[in-house]
């Protein structure tokens, strides 16, 4: 049957791939919103979890007047989506609420985190934690617990086990009748909750939507009416223009107590114990003879992620027979000076901020979009054809890429600017290539000057390829992740045994992995089975499901083929630092097993920190750090006193500076957003 087997290769593709990249790439994210949670006080937990869509069952109670901007993204994703999409569960332990976010308001609301953190002890009791986190709206009273799969099948009453939709496992059932009207395109439904424990609950009430209304029943107090006082009893008509449907979710909406947010923390944590007690489930999924280790480099890693990238651009021109560097005029923009007619050798040198990280190579080099402009930006003639330029042999360079490339100006249909005042501009294109990403267009303009009778003479000619005979460019180089292709690609963008600092406090807590995924296709298969089972008026038990057990999703992606589609997307654009705001001696670490320093004038250029040998603005750049998702953290080593880390994006950095006082400075500095300063 390869139709049957092509549609579960894309049913696979869209729905349970992205949402195990989804649920593993957020996952250090969700630990570290519990460290800070924990930092500030806040009786908060933050776990993972999966939004169903709107056919399997409301999600929001008709109760619950106001909604949060995120339950409002989550309901206008529903209506519009048809599959599952991974979320943030924050149970706040105070008011017995359960607050839904969805993961980019979980971005949002960890930067309100880290400000909070930021403020320190001082300042803590001025702020409202609590509200800032939470907001001043009203909190849902109500959360979904569990749901009931209807079949639009005539029966008669019958005891049906209700499937949990939080995860706690659910004891609970209901008396079901369905019965099918012959007059009209309709069907009436009764439903009793026989079972269910008043210690998870306060109130409880039914809720189904049709044809894009939503019936809900009044809350029940456990307190005074017993659980099978909570009935249902609805005729859902059929519109016309509807096709008769296979069937409807009822769901069980509960005031949920602390006995119930305790038990469902403890659940969470008893089924990742279980699955970790036999290895990675990564491993378990994958059916892998030894798991992969838990701790994977960061470059191999697959989150987004920024590079500095140090261009730095050489030019020599043949003067009486002998190829000679061109001194560079430190105008506004730096120009070079060459005579008409000569040609022209341009060297290139990328210059990353850490060792090549997807393996990246110079692949085609382009001279194009040469123009002529004054003083004030006027453009005269202008080509915008990209000649490709013949490349030369170069040394090889220590983590650095290099090419040099023999340009013809005259071969550019562009007329010689006749005037002193004219410029000529060009801008030189570095074609990158990866095997892991498609190529990557890096462009550096270049200004010239042509030496005529009515310009003044070329300075000193030198082949010395010094500061003087040499632009530089700084940019940023971003790595953005495509979506997994392959079961055997989920451990790139695995996140849950990242260092958070802080992490400590966590103890045994740990984040929830693809046993979600799991429970996801558990629900799927049970619902086929009983609609299958209420034609014959039989509904067969609501399935147990090992803790450890991940047979049906390994069943699930054994047939998936890797895709040759690249991992990465790879964009280089030109940054313009600012000014200098803050400047002074560095020492770096080079090697911390030797005990090896090197000094550097550092200049805190946002966002760039400029590293050079002397303070003199003419020395040449030796490194580029780009300060992206920066934090720093003192070291309190007696070993090493006024050391400090900076971590990047790209690669973390040990530091010492001459005091106690320049530490500081240079901390608060160089990441006024974090909360380990």
């Amino acid at each position: 049957m390869p139709a049957t087997r092509r549609a579960c290769e894309q049913w696979c593709a869209r729905t349970v791939l992205p949402l195990a990249e989804a649920l593993l790439s957020h996952a250090a994210l969700v630990r570290e919103a519990n460290v800070m949670c924990l930092q500030l006080g806040l009786h908060i937990r933050v776990q993972l979890g999966v939004q169903r869509p709107a056919r399997c069952g409301d999600t929001h109670s008709c109760h619950d007047s106001l909604l949060a901007h995120s339950e409002a993204d989550l309901r206008a994703h529903e209506r519009t989506s048809a599959l599952p999409c991974a979320v943030v569960r924050v149970m706040d332990m105070d008011a017995c609420a359960v607050h839904v976010w969805s993961l980019e308001y979980l971005r949002h609301q960890a930067a309100i985190l880290q400000r909070l953190c930021r403020l320190g002890r001082s300042r803590a009791h001025d702020v409202d934690a609590r509200t800032e986190l939470l907001g001043l709206g009203a909190a849902p009273a109500y959360v979904a617990v569990a749901t009931v799969y209807v079949p639009w099948h005539s029966g008669r009453w019958a005891d049906v086990p209700l499937r949990a939709l939080q995860g706690v496992p659910c004891r609970a059932s209901c008396r079901l009748q369905v019965h099918v009207l012959r007059t009209r395109r309709a069907c009436r439904i009764h439903a009793d909750a026989l079972v269910w424990d008043a210690a998870h609950a306060s109130e409880l009430h039914w809720q189904v939507t049709w044809a894009g209304q939503s019936y809900a029943t009044q809350p029940m107090d456990l307190a005074l009416h017993a659980a099978a006082e909570v009935r249902f009893q609805r005729t859902l008509v059929v519109p016309p223009d509807v096709p008769w449907p296979d069937g409807v979710h009822l769901t069980l909406f509960a005031r949920p107590t602390r006995t119930y947010l305790a038990q469902l923390e403890a659940h969470d944590q008893a089924v990742e114990d279980a699955v970790r007690a036999r290895g990675l489930d990564l491993a378990l999924v994958g059916a892998a003879p030894t798991p992969r280790p838990a701790r994977v480099h960061e470059r191999y890693r697959r989150w987004a992620s920024s590079y500095g990238v140090l261009a730095r651009v050489h030019v020599t021109e043949a003067h009486h027979g002998e190829m000679r560097a061109v001194r560079v005029q430190r105008t506004q923009p730096p120009t070079w000076t060459l005579a008409p007619g000569a040609p022209v050798l341009v060297s290139a040198l990328l210059q990353l901020e850490t060792p090549e990280p997807l393996g990246l190579h110079i692949l085609k080099v382009y001279m194009g979009d040469v123009c002529t402009v004054d003083a004030h930006g006027a453009c005269y003639s202008r080509d915008a054809r990209s000649l490709v330029l013949q490349r030369v042999a170069s040394p090889a360079t220590s983590g650095a890429l290099r090419v040099d490339a023999l340009w013809a100006p005259d071969a550019h249909d562009h007329v010689p600017p006749a005037q002193a005042a004219r410029l000529v501009r060009a801008t030189l294109r570095l074609v990158l290539a990866s095997p892991a990403t498609p190529p990557v267009l890096c462009a550096l303009p270049l200004w010239f000057r042509w030496h005529t009778a009515l310009t003044a003479a070329p300075p000193a000619w030198t082949p010395l390829a010094s500061t003087p005979h040499t632009v530089d460019h700084l940019c940023r180089l971003t790595l953005t992740p495509q979506p997994v292709h392959s079961p055997h690609e989920l451990w790139h963008v695995d996140t849950r045994d990242v260092q958070v600092p802080g992490s400590d406090a966590l103890r045994a807590w740990h984040v929830r992995g693809l046993s979600l995924v799991r429970d996801v296709l558990a629900e799927h298969a049970f619902e086929r089975r009983v609609d299958a089972a209420a034609r014959r008026g039989l509904y067969p038990p609501a399935p147990t499901i090992p803790p450890d057990s991940f047979d049906s999703l390994r069943a699930h992606w054994a047939h998936l083929r890797p895709s040759p589609a690249p991992a990465w997307l790879a964009h280089v654009e030109r940054v313009e630092p600012s000014v200098a705001t803050l400047g002074g001696w560095l020492d770096l670490a080079t090697d911390l097993l030797a005990r090896t320093w090197a000094p550097y004038w550092c200049e805190l250029c946002a966002p760039f920190l400029l590293l050079r040998s002397a303070p003199s603005p003419t020395r040449p750049l030796e490194r580029a750090l780009l300060l992206h998702n920066v934090h720093v953290d003192a070291t309190h080593d007696p070993d090493m006193p006024h050391t400090f880390a900076i971590y990047t994006g790209a690669a973390s950095y040990l530091c010492r500076a001459a005091s106690r006082t320049a530490m500081h400075a240079w901390m608060h500095a160089l990441a006024p957003s974090t909360g380990r300063t």
